[in-house]
């Protein structure tokens, strides 16, 4: 029997088919949503030195998959690594292996913050993720004064300027013109637009009738939306899964954050001491995921903490 192999997509492009395929048996896609088209930052060629697979000769027993991006915010940027695609094939799960090539494939990265989305709660607290961030659904019906377009060339410049402009209040995904050739080519989710403004409606099989990105955040009471600005009747969520990072990023991004009034002073595996207003906290990690970024920000932080906006043009 061939040893198991801790490699990457990158080594092994003729592997892709059997990729997709066994990502989408896992997350339970059928057709006509395709798992290409849904979370294409993700899976397209440009990321595949990030994709992660444990092998054994030619067949996939398991794949979690990274993606660097940087988090902007006026004229200050962080670093932050997405995950996503995390699967094990049926017959191998249970043993172990979904550990040993998270341990091996996440020692490669080394940002201020890690980000993902999933609902094995117990099973990702064990490699310290906890819920994180602002989002609110809001049950609405969108105006109908919007007209569904396609990114053509003459509409880019306009969402770009909108999606810009978010920079000003959150901490936006940074999108580069590459990031933004493979929006263009991505089909799943709806574009609609009015004058200046737009907005990203569904995704595939994900995010089925959701606003998840909008160039209007404050107005926004119309709308049935995953949003980090409540509506009439908002349902608060968390914005995903986050993981802290390197020490010193992450004490970079959250004095910039604040302006200087909360600092890192020492950080372990377990616990975060913080000084706030001259005293000195210790958190241990999900109370200081939870109570800086949110979703349930201490009082004392309510005023500083960063809203963190992530589309689902940009989640995986």
């Amino acid at each position: 029997m061939k040893e198991l192999e801790f490699t990457r997509l990158s080594k092994h492009p003729s592997l892709y088919k059997s990729l997709i395929s066994l990502i989408e048996e896992g997350f339970l896609y059928k057709a006509p949503y395709s798992f290409e088209e849904d979370f294409f930052p993700l899976i397209d060629e440009s990321n595949w030195q990030n994709l992660h697979l444990l092998v054994r000769g030619e067949e996939i027993l398991a794949h979690i998959g990274f993606q660097p991006r940087q988090l902007i915010h006026q004229n200050q940027k962080a670093e932050v690594v997405f995950i996503g695609g995390i699967v094990t094939k049926k017959d191998y799960q249970g043993q172990g292996l979904f550990k040993r090539l998270f341990q091996h494939s996440i020692s490669f990265y080394n940002p201020a913050l890690f980000m993902l989305w999933g609902n094995e709660e117990s099973l990702y607290n064990k490699f310290n993720f906890y819920y994180g961030g602002v989002l609110y659904h809001n049950e609405k019906t969108r105006k109908s004064d919007y007209i569904e377009s396609k990114l053509e060339p003459s509409l880019l410049p306009q969402v770009k300027d909108g999606y810009k402009r978010l920079s000003e209040d959150y901490w936006i995904v940074e999108r580069t013109m590459e990031d933004w050739d493979l929006i263009q080519n991505q089909i799943s989710a709806k574009l609609f637009s009015k004058g200046n403004d737009y907005y990203f409606e569904g995704k595939g099989k994900d995010l089925q009738g959701v606003i998840h990105e909008s160039s209007f955040m404050n107005e926004v009471t119309d709308f049935g939306s995953w949003l980090p600005e409540p509506g009439d009747s908002p349902d608060l969520q968390p914005l995903g899964m986050i993981r802290l990072g390197d020490k010193n990023k992450l004490a970079d991004f959250v004095s910039v954050a604040t302006n200087g009034e909360l600092e890192i002073n020492e950080m372990n595996k377990q616990d975060i001491e913080v000084k706030f207003q001259d005293e000195f906290f210790t958190l241990d990690h999900e109370d200081f995921i939870n109570g800086f970024f949110g979703p349930s920000v201490l009082q004392e932080f309510a005023h500083i903490y960063p809203k963190i906006f992530v589309s689902g043009l940009d989640s995986i």
